[in-house]
């Protein structure tokens, strides 16, 4: 490989760390935006019925509990209709996919599942080209430079792409998502149950009045189901499950390959690659209906 095309797979490379950049900009952007609202709809609903029982006499503290409530609830409509949009969505799964395919443009480059240089040059330029509407969220210059992957042998690419995919990315991170999962699993449970014992007090309750135990189950109601619907949206167990299943697959490759089953070097490759790109593509498929669904 020349020196002319180890500076044009870096400055490749380079994009490419600017457009997973972008990509983590915008999700963070979302999981702020929906941890926000989901806060902020909980601390409106508690605060609003807290003015209407616990402060129902008037005065200072009622007026402040009252306003801080409506505050957190017009916040919380402010952030969905401004940040959890099908279009945020759309742009953080579009740039993590732009980001995905590069790098995948990269590793069959080193690999040499493919060997032309301006074959790589153009197919990376197809795939900016079709995400020319993201630019403005890509920045100039990657804040966290790494240099790019040098020629693969089967061995290093085994190791480095398929191995370093399973113990460093899928794995990990399928088991951080379980924990996540499992944590706010554990929340809505606790939830739920305080629900049902303030709704059973609240029926066997003499008091009818403003101070009444009723307005509290229906808060909590409220919050139970933002903490289902917190969970729905992060799809931890989806993803989970999808990671897991990729690094299966991967696995399977990797010792099919060891024990001889594959002979074909760039066959097996872009067997490799295509089963990463049909995860990015599952999840992004997910994200992308539920945009639509919700537009």
């Amino acid at each position: 490989m020349s020196g002319n095309d180890d500076q044009v797979v870096a400055e490749i490379w380079a994009d490419r760390l600017r457009w997973s950049q972008a990509a983590c900009r915008l999700k963070r952007r979302l999981d702020r935006a929906r941890i926000t609202a989901f806060t902020a709809s909980t601390i409106g609903a508690l605060c609003t019925t807290a003015a209407a029982t616990v402060a129902h006499s008037g005065g200072v503290a009622r007026t402040c509990v009252a306003a801080v409530g409506a505050v957190c609830l017009a916040l919380a409509a402010f952030v969905g209709f401004q940040y959890l949009t099908p279009d945020a969505i759309r742009a953080w799964t579009r740039a993590r996919a732009t980001s995905e395919g590069i790098k995948r443009l990269i590793f069959e480059f080193r690999a040499g599942a493919q060997t032309s240089v301006d074959a790589l040059r153009h197919e990376m330029t197809e795939i900016v080209t079709a995400a020319a509407d993201l630019l403005p969220y890509v920045d100039d210059a990657a804040t966290q430079p790494t240099p790019p992957p040098s020629a693969l042998t089967p061995e290093t690419y085994v190791r480095q792409r398929i191995q370093g995919q399973i113990d460093d990315y899928y794995r990990p991170t399928a088991r951080r998502y379980t924990r996540y999962a499992a944590r706010w699993r554990r929340f809505a449970i606790a939830l739920g149950m305080t629900t049902a014992l303030v709704a059973a007090a609240a029926a066997i309750a003499s008091g009818t009045g403003p101070t009444a135990l009723a307005p509290w189950v229906a808060v909590l109601t409220t919050a139970t189901a933002n903490v289902a619907a917190y969970l729905t949206a992060q799809r931890y167990d989806y993803l989970a499950m999808t990671y897991l299943t990729t690094a299966h697959r991967l696995r399977a490759l990797a010792d099919d390959w060891a024990a001889g089953a594959h002979t074909d070097w760039p066959a097996f490759v872009s067997a490799c690659e295509s089963v990463i790109a049909t995860e990015n593509s599952a999840w992004m498929a997910k994200w992308t209906e539920s945009a639509t669904a919700g537009s």
